[in-house]
């Protein structure tokens, strides 16, 4: 029975091979587009997944309005900003800081440039606070 449904589907798909066509691609298409929008929510879901009480964690963002030019949105925020929001906020347990860049060291007696990110001292033991209400 389900081969006599397959092959009356396939002599109607032959019969208009055009419209055929423009039906299968649509759908693949569509298919293609949601796998994709899946796979990137997927990702950002994960965002830092690897760390303990992950979903406690937040990032401060900073949008920047410069005259007369568009927007520019950033991940970066002024380093007064955390000790602001630990004054300001009750409910924020710890803040820790992260900067990447250019700085300059020494070889061999001659200032050299690197790409580095540096943090504050307590950027690990900012994320190994325990969470007593889920913790056993």
């Amino acid at each position: 029975m389900l081969g006599h449904y397959l092959l009356i589907a396939i002599r109607i798909l032959m019969r208009n091979r055009v419209y055929a066509a423009i039906n299968i691609g649509g759908l693949a298409l569509a298919l293609a587009g949601c796998v994709l929008i899946l796979g990137y929510i997927r990702y950002e879901r994960s965002y830092d997944g690897w760390l303990k009480d992950s979903g406690r964690l937040f990032q401060v963002q900073t949008t920047i309005h410069p005259p007369g030019q568009p927007d520019v949105r950033t991940q970066a925020s002024a380093f007064p900003v955390g000790e602001q929001l630990a004054a300001g906020f009750p409910q924020v347990e710890a803040v820790t800081s992260l900067s990447a860049g250019k700085t300059v060291t020494e070889r061999d007696g001659q200032p050299v440039f690197i790409d580095a990110t540096t943090v504050d001292g307590n950027f690990f033991s900012a994320t190994a606070h325990a969470n007593p209400e889920t913790d056993s």
